[in-house]
């Protein structure tokens, strides 16, 4: 098995694990996705979907060693609980770093223009 192969193959148990069954539930759960589209044939492939996703974005983001590395930290019990966890935590981040850019934007004093050159 080539390197490269040995990378896909990371990059597929990674995206299993961000991509269980578990995670994709608790995500539909936090976007409010009725509870009748989530019966499994539907909820498979959903998950097949994101898998490959993830899979894709895993293979041109980062190297074959960062993949590995990924991979074996997340198959692990803390990894595992990490994903899981991660989902919900990631969707309240956003928001909040949202409002705290948003509230940073407004207190500063307008030193130039959008373009930036200096006000007139």
């Amino acid at each position: 098995m080539t390197v490269t192969d040995l990378a896909h193959e990371a990059a597929k148990h990674y995206s299993a694990v961000m991509a269980s069954r578990e995670c994709v539930h608790e995500l539909l759960e936090i976007l409010g996705v009725p509870a009748a589209w989530r019966e499994p044939t539907r909820l498979d492939a959903l998950i097949t979907r994101l898998r490959r996703a993830v899979e894709l974005q895993l293979l041109e983001r980062f190297s074959d060693a960062e993949i590995a590395a990924l991979a074996g930290f997340y198959s692990t019990p803390d990894g595992r609980t990490l994903a899981r966890k991660g989902i919900a935590f990631t969707a309240a981040l956003g928001p909040m770093l949202q409002a705290e850019i948003v509230a940073w934007a407004r207190s500063v004093p307008p030193t130039a223009s959008a373009d930036g050159s200096a006000p007139s």
